[in-house]
């Protein structure tokens, strides 16, 4: 036992509880501290602390002094105190509220709201370095895009701008809510990946502000959104889980965005737009890694929920084979695709046309084959990987 502590002539209304509270806060369960006091009332005084706060009141030691041998009186909940910056928990408890993760919790507060309270699923292992780049890599819309570049384009390129930034919006705009919808469920001791799931929506915001300016620039306008978009957009937010959300949107959804935002950026006629289409794929590129990390621990540790996710992808397939389209290829939205015909042939001609069609065929080729790889990537068997990348909505999300 360490020396004891001087208490002085400390009473219980000027700080002697005070400083008992303290001194037991720096101790294990099971471990004493000696207590030397010349108030009048101290042994009275000390002994109510211990009852009230679960501490045992040993008395006096043999040099006079008063022991106290530390309870469970201020105990985290689940266990021993955690370690300073303990490694993400299997299992959170959601009684520990928003208390930061090796905090010393007080048993008795109320459950929270948080049902994703589980590693597996609600943890990425990448998700710390990856926040640290979201934060270290925040681009401006106003500053760092080159608006004063901007010129008018041939009417046509125009117009496929303008429609394929409003579905890049729209886009956007479900990859802000269905993250949304999920972090309130995550137990804060995954804080992590509740600091990056806050860090992804900030990138999709930005997203969404500069893909409507641009679209609305050098006289522009937004284009159409069809029934297909919107259906397919909203069985993103089906799953109730993180894992089934995060898989769909960021592995299969995401995933396949970066070859469609590099395909802009490479046929974009305008500095502003293969800008834009660049900055958004760094962000994007962070948001797949996210994806990928989360699932791939899952199925690390549950490779049943394979399947589970697997069924989550085909019930969005089925959902989507009646929600219509047509035009160019079936499901997807027909002005998003004749516009990325038109970016890469550079217009209207009717002699470099078959050339835009050509180059946006291979684009769904390489989006099959990065989701595959994707797959695989994350654990699931060849077989599979081919099923369900095949089965994806053909509308570039």
């Amino acid at each position: 036992m360490a020396s004891p502590v001087d208490a002085g002539e400390l009473g219980s209304t000027d700080g002697l509880y005070l400083l008992l509270e303290q001194e037991m806060l720096a101790l294990e369960p099971g471990t004493r501290a000696s207590i030397a006091s010349r108030a009048p009332r101290a042994a009275e005084e000390i002994a109510s602390f211990c009852r009230v706060q679960g501490h045992r009141f040993l008395g006096r030691d043999p040099d006079g002094n008063f022991v106290i041998e530390r309870g469970d009186g201020l105990p985290v909940a689940g266990g021993a105190r955690p370690e300073r910056l303990a490694a993400a928990p299997l299992r959170a408890d959601p009684r520990s509220g928003f208390a930061p993760r090796g905090a010393a919790v007080e048993a008795g507060g109320e459950p929270f709201p948080f049902d994703e309270c589980e590693r597996p699923g609600a943890w990425a292992d990448e998700a710390p370095e990856l926040y640290r780049q979201a934060t270290a890599g925040v681009w401006s819309v106003e500053r760092d895009l080159p608006w004063g570049e901007l010129r008018p384009l041939a009417p046509p390129l125009e117009r496929a701008v303008g429609q394929v930034m409003t579905f890049l919006a729209e886009n956007e705009l479900s990859a802000l809510y269905v993250p949304a919808g999920h972090l309130a469920r995550v137990h804060p001791h995954y804080t992590e990946v509740v600091l990056f799931l806050a860090a992804q929506m900030s990138d999709e915001a930005r997203h969404i502000q500069a893909f409507t300016r641009r679209a609305e620039a050098a006289g522009g306008t937004l284009g159409y959104s069809t029934a297909a978009s919107q259906s397919s957009l909203k069985s993103l937010m089906d799953p109730p889980d993180l894992a089934g959300g995060t898989f769909l949107l960021s592995v299969l959804g995401e995933g396949t965005f970066l070859d469609l935002l590099k395909f802009i950026e490479e046929h974009a006629p305008d500095p502003v737009t293969a800008a834009l289409a660049q900055r958004a794929r760094q962000d994007e590129t962070r948001h797949v890694r996210f994806g990928l990390s989360l699932v791939r621990g899952l199925l690390q540790e549950r490779p049943e929920e394979a399947q589970r996710l697997s069924r989550l992808a085909a019930a969005r397939a089925e959902k989507l084979a009646s929600a219509g389209g047509g035009g160019g290829i079936a499901g997807a939205n027909r002005y998003v695709y004749q516009s990325l015909c038109v970016l890469a042939a550079g217009g209207l001609e009717p002699a470099r046309l078959p050339q835009g069609i050509a180059k946006v065929q291979g684009l769904q080729d390489a989006m099959h084959r990065h989701r595959v790889q994707r797959l695989l990537a994350c654990g699931f068997d060849a077989h599979d990987a081919e099923s369900l990348s095949s089965g994806h909505t053909p509308n570039f999300m």
